[in-house]
């Protein structure tokens, strides 16, 4: 019996998804895996919080259509979901992707150790009220569409 030889490239991708993938991963598989870990419940929360469309988020998640989405469309999603636009368009990670986050962490170690914990004590708090407004904003979703149902788990 001749057995089809399919080879398989792995890409290591960078936090937060450190896991292995398989390098064939589809846009739709990587954007799920993305809202998934950013702990997005519905396509309507994805698309508030990135401007796109829900019928669009449908389509890519589905699969659908012949060219993919957009470079602007695939570039805004990676934003919301806090990943680089390498890893969703490609399953690939850039190096100069999180230079953003390189610099932010130069300039804190220009600081003593107290102002740095003071510092990280403020970013913390931040970032949790960010991650909160997101929540409420998902849970508002829900109040008005009773209807809306988490497509993952097929429930309300």
């Amino acid at each position: 019996m001749n057995k089809l030889a399919i080879p398989k490239r792995i890409v290591i991708c960078a936090p937060p998804f450190a896991n292995v993938y398989l390098a064939n991963m589809s846009i739709a598989n990587r954007l799920d895996e993305a809202m998934q870990r950013a702990g997005f419940k519905s396509q309507s929360a994805l698309s508030r919080a990135s401007g796109i469309p829900q019928p669009t988020i449908n389509r890519i998640l589905k699969g659908g259509g012949t060219k993919g989405p957009e470079t602007s469309t695939i570039q805004k999603l990676a934003t919301a979901t806090g990943v680089s636009f390498s890893w969703l368009h490609e399953g690939t990670e850039d190096e100069h992707e999180d230079a953003d986050i390189t610099a932010i962490v130069k300039m804190l170690k220009k600081l003593d150790a107290h102002d740095r914990s003071r510092m990280r004590g403020k970013i913390e708090s931040w970032i949790e009220g960010l991650i909160g407004k997101r929540k409420e904003a998902e849970d508002e979703e829900d109040r008005r569409n009773p209807l809306n149902f988490d497509r993952r788990s097929g429930t309300r």
